[in-house]
Parts: C-alpha cells; sequence; structure tokens
C-alpha cells in the first residue's frame, strides 16, 4: 500500500504542466439615428442674419415705398447627411418651402394685423447650410426671414402691426 500511495505521489509531481490558451471575439455594433438641435449662434455660419430679433419695418403709404424688417437668425446642428425640409408658414398668408440653400425664397404673401386691421406684405425665407467640417460637428443649417410691406396701403391706420410666421425644421 505504500508503494502505491509513493507511485501516485510521483505521478502527481511528474505531471507534465500543460500551457494553453484560447481565442474569441466580441462583435460591436453601433446605429446612428438622424437627429438635429438648435445650436450656438446664428453668426457662426456664413450668410446667416445670426440671432437678431424681430425688427420693425419702417412704412408710409405716402411715396408708395417700404422697407424690410429682418429677424428671426437661427441655427440648427444635424447629423451628416440627414435629409431636411424647411417649411415657413405665416397665420395669415401663403407656406414657403425651402427649395434650394443660400438664396432667398420667392417671395410670399403675409399679412401683419392690428384687430381687425392689417397690413399686406411680402416675405422672403433664406437658408444657407454648412457641409460637416469634422467627426465631431454635423451639418449646419442657419438662415433669416424678413418681411417688406406693400407698398401704398392708404386704408391701413397708424399703429402698429403685428403676426407671427412659423418656420418648420423636418428632418428624418
Amino acid at each position: 500500500m505504500k508503494n502505491l500511495m509513493t507511485l501516485a505521489a510521483a505521478l502527481l509531481v511528474s505531471a507534465p504542466a500543460v500551457a494553453g490558451s484560447a481565442t474569441m471575439s466580441v462583435n460591436f455594433s453601433a446605429v446612428v439615428s438622424n437627429t438635429c438641435h438648435v445650436s450656438g449662434q446664428g453668426s457662426a455660419l456664413s450668410g446667416s442674419a445670426g440671432p437678431v430679433p424681430a425688427t420693425v419695418a419702417n412704412y408710409t403709404a405716402l411715396g408708395a415705398t417700404s422697407s424690410s424688417a429682418i429677424g428671426a437668425g437661427f441655427i440648427i446642428e444635424c447629423t451628416k447627411g440627414t435629409d431636411v425640409t424647411v417649411t415657413a408658414t405665416p397665420t395669415d398668408g401663403t407656406a414657403t418651402t425651402v427649395a434650394s440653400y443660400g438664396v432667398a425664397s420667392t417671395p410670399a404673401a403675409m399679412k401683419l394685423f392690428k384687430g381687425s386691421d392689417f397690413l399686406n406684405g411680402l416675405y422672403t425665407i433664406q437658408v444657407n447650410r454648412q457641409d460637416s467640417a469634422s467627426q465631431t460637428s454635423g451639418d449646419l443649417y442657419g438662415g433669416s426671414v424678413s418681411y417688406t410691406p406693400t407698398a401704398g396701403q392708404w386704408g391701413a391706420p397708424k399703429g402698429t402691426y403685428n403676426s407671427i410666421l412659423t418656420i418648420t425644421f423636418e428632418y428624418n
């Protein structure tokens, strides 16, 4: 019995050490969704009016002249390559969808109101696009809108006229 124990101990001591290795792979993936957000100052994009409060157009029926009011500077940043549609819709007037970047839209009708009185005019919207410049920046969209009262409106009483132009930025 003593020999059997010695033999078992000898076998355990003399067993060769076997080194091993194993390899496995781990796969990672990420799904990037298109997204957009209001970003920074309007002046960050060339050609945009910047963050400008709506201004008052100077208007007089005398001399049949009027001047434009420019406002609503904005910057939107989107994931690179995101398809976007920009639409301007006045409270009372004609909606305009931006057809191309870097140029003003065709003037569209918009009314400003003071109670039941109104002032006819035309607005334009211009949106500029700047493609993503790096891995840490998206495509930038910026622009402005303007409004010009129609000249010669002698029937509009003195006072301040207002309206809202809603800018809708859709992406997918």
